[in-house]
């Protein structure tokens, strides 16, 4: 009888030390049933959610949830002690006695009695501030998302104003081999903008869709050099690929002086060819571009140490810019082999 009592009043300590502790918890816990009629809740539960005890007396979970998750709370809830497996952990809006809505966190575990489901344990977080910052840095990154869209825009208008001005310019010119280099220097800003282009119509700010450049590109140029599309045909090997645009600029500007070359020189005397670009992975961060036809082919050798024209200047500049190297390779076909590192962008503070 003696140790029956000893073990009685043990029982009482430690349920009332285990009642203080839950009481003094930061964190607001609730038990209530089938029905979800709340059958007891901490202090916390009730300085979240700015109600005095005897004012929940009586209540149901729902008096803690906002309308508009009310539906899903108790949909939740009646899967949950229905047997049904359910996320026990999940974000709600709930809605102080005073109007005010708060966010927050619960996670939620089946009671039992007898191996019956009697009800359910919650244990709830406030993450109002939390939420409220998490909702002010995706508001931030929308805002950056659009400003950063808009000057990607911009640039494009302001390098199109720049080509026409030197439209305007040529147009005033006689001498033909000045009028070329105009042109040329046209096609190079063209080549640039039309990055931005596909910046400012991408998902993705700061990543060119560079197989779909070079699509645009190709048509660009084509049409530029008045080439006829049945009897010249461009030939693409490139998976999806998204570069960055410290990448993207250079490498455009490379493959505008490539295919410019190609459609120029290669099939003067031929009816019918083929301009091929192929971009494929090399290695860890290498990339391979290789640009090739099957024209006329290269009459001289050409020296990269020493190139001759601006054009191959430009390329052995642009490839040195992407950490690069190059080979050509002319057998029955021309074809410019560039081994290269894509550029990362980096920022300093």
């Amino acid at each position: 009888m003696k140790i029956k009592k000893e073990t009685k009043v043990q029982l009482k300590e430690s349920e009332a030390r285990y009642k203080s502790l839950v009481e003094k918890a930061r964190i607001a816990i609730l038990i209530d049933d089938k029905e979800g009629n709340l059958k007891y809740f901490n202090d916390r539960l009730c300085e979240i959610f700015g109600y005095e005890r005897e004012e929940l007396e009586g209540k149901t979970i729902l008096t803690l949830v906002h309308p508009e998750d009310r539906e899903t709370v108790i949909h939740l809830h009646r899967s949950r002690v229905s047997g049904n497996k359910v996320k026990s952990s999940y974000e709600f809006k709930g809605i102080k006695k005073d109007g005010t809505a708060l966010f927050c966190e619960v996670d939620a575990v089946i009671l039992r009695e007898k191996k019956q489901v009697i009800g359910t344990c919650s244990y709830i977080r406030d993450i109002t501030e939390s939420k409220k910052d998490k909702i002010k840095l995706q508001d931030s990154l929308r805002e950056k998302e659009v400003l950063l869209r808009e000057v990607h825009h911009r640039v494009k208008n302001d390098m199109q104003v720049i080509s026409s001005l030197l439209a305007l310019q040529a147009a005033n010119i006689e001498d033909e081999d000045i009028q070329e280099i105009f042109r040329e220097s046209r096609g190079r800003i063209k080549t640039m903008a039309m990055v931005y282009e596909e910046l400012y119509g991408s998902e993705e700010l700061s990543k060119v869709d560079f197989s779909k450049y070079i699509d645009s590109l190709a048509h660009y140029l084509f049409q530029s050099f008045g080439i006829d599309s049945e009897k010249v045909v461009l030939k693409k090997d490139v998976k999806e690929i998204f570069l960055d645009i410290n990448t993207a600029i250079p490498l455009g500007l490379l493959l505008n002086e490539l295919i410019s070359n190609s459609l120029k020189h290669s099939f003067l005397d031929k009816e019918k060819g083929e301009v091929r670009v192929t971009l494929v992975k090399a290695g860890d961060e290498q990339l391979k571009l290789i640009v090739s036809d099957n024209g006329v082919g290269v009459k001289n050798k050409i020296d990269l140490n020493k190139p001759g024209s601006f054009g191959l200047q430009l390329v052995k500049m642009l490839t040195e810019q992407l950490h690069g190297d190059m080979k050509i390779e002319s057998n029955k076909e021309t074809s410019f082999i560039i081994t290269f590192k894509e550029l990362k962008y980096s920022s300093r503070l």
